[in-house]
């Protein structure tokens, strides 16, 4: 097994915290204070955050043709 780079210990931290806000944006959806469209958006938009930081952390699984 071999050790993380600081540069992928960076995205894993990234990738997590954004993790975290997703898990809020379900929890005000489950409060009703965000509309499901809305939430719909905003899940849309932190999932290509996601992939732009593990493509950028060099963690992103390459897609096989």
């Amino acid at each position: 097994m071999r050790k993380v780079t600081q540069k992928e210990f960076e995205t894993i931290q990234e990738v997590f915290s954004l993790n975290y806000v997703k898990v809020l944006f379900k929890q005000l959806l489950k409060e009703e204070l965000i509309t499901k469209r809305e939430y719909e958006l905003l899940i849309k938009k932190l999932d290509e955050d996601i992939h732009k930081v593990l493509d950028n952390g060099g963690l992103m699984w390459k897609k096989e043709k």
